[in-house]
C-alpha cells in the first residue's frame, strides 16, 4: 500500500525567471508607483543633466592639472627632484578636486534642468 506523499515539490512560480527575482504580480504598488516615477521623461531629463554634469565637472580640474604640468616643463632644470614634487603635487590637487567638482556640477546641472524646465509658458492660462 502507498502512503500519502509527505513532500511536495518546490516548483518556481515560472521557468523563466530566476530564483532571486519576484514575479510583477507580488510587486507591491509603491514599487510601481517608483518605477512610473522614474520612467517619466523629466526624470531621465534630470538623471542626463545630472551625468553630463557631473562628467563635466571632474573633467574640468584633471584638465587644469594636466595643463598645469605641461606648462611646467621647461622650469627648474636644475632641480629636477624639485619640480618632479611639483608636478606630483599638481596632478594630486586635480584628482582630490574632482570627486567634489563632479558632486558640485551635477547638482548645479540638476537644478539647472529643474528651473529651465518650470519656465516657459503659464500653466493657468
Amino acid at each position: 500500500m502507498v502512503g500519502p506523499i509527505s513532500t511536495v515539490s518546490q516548483v518556481p512560480v515560472s521557468l523563466t525567471t530566476n530564483s532571486n527575482t519576484r514575479p510583477v504580480s507580488v510587486r507591491t504598488a509603491p514599487e510601481n508607483e517608483i518605477d512610473q516615477i522614474n520612467n517619466t521623461p523629466n526624470m531621465k531629463k534630470l538623471y542626463n543633466a545630472k551625468l553630463y554634469g557631473g562628467v563635466i565637472g571632474a573633467a574640468v580640474p584633471l584638465a587644469l592639472s594636466a595643463v598645469c604640468i605641461a606648462k611646467t616643463k621647461n622650469i627648474l632644470k636644475e632641480a629636477p627632484k624639485l619640480k618632479a614634487l611639483l608636478r606630483t603635487g599638481m596632478a594630486l590637487a586635480g584628482i582630490c578636486l574632482a570627486a567634489p567638482a563632479a558632486k558640485m556640477a551635477a547638482s548645479f546641472s540638476k537644478t539647472l534642468t529643474i528651473f529651465t524646465s518650470t519656465r516657459g509658458s503659464n500653466k493657468a492660462e
